[in-house]
């Protein structure tokens, strides 16, 4: 069961990182926050997380810690906020959970990065050939 948090959404023009941020998307979180104190430990500090509304509209987003937000505050930008429906400003409940195996792949396989999505895409296609010669290698070497 996912636990949801009254959270006011901004936008990074309110805190000062839209430049760095747009389009690559990311969620800034304060490490204060009841949802990113455990996500955003040192180990874990630049996550890919599932962000979630109680109306269960989802985005995936690269969780990363920022000092200039309150524990009840967090940062996506507009294309994030228009799927989960969220106006700037607003105050929602919302879920914040690390992804899953499965969604961390598809999430990687059509990144908005096109050099992200490439290399993800070409170390795919270079392990599946791997994975191949050598199933060929070792039933050629048995025979």
């Amino acid at each position: 069961m996912l636990e949801y948090v009254s959270t006011r959404v901004l936008g990074f023009s309110d805190i000062g990182t839209g430049v760095r941020d747009y389009g690559k998307g990311i969620i800034r979180i304060s490490s204060t926050s009841p949802l990113g104190s455990t996500l955003l430990s040192e180990p874990n500090r630049h996550l890919l997380v599932r962000v979630e509304t109680r109306a269960h509209d989802r985005v995936l987003a690269i969780a990363r810690p920022t000092p200039n937000l309150t524990a009840n505050e967090v940062a996506l930008e507009y294309h994030d906020r228009l799927r989960l429906s969220v106006e700037k400003g607003a105050q929602v409940e919302i879920s914040i959970v690390a992804a899953r195996r499965i969604e961390t792949f598809g999430y990687l396989w059509s990144h908005p990065d096109s050099i992200i999505r490439y290399q993800f895409r070409l170390s795919v296609y270079l392990t599946s050939i791997a994975l191949l010669v050598g199933s060929l290698l070792s039933v050629a070497l048995a025979l």
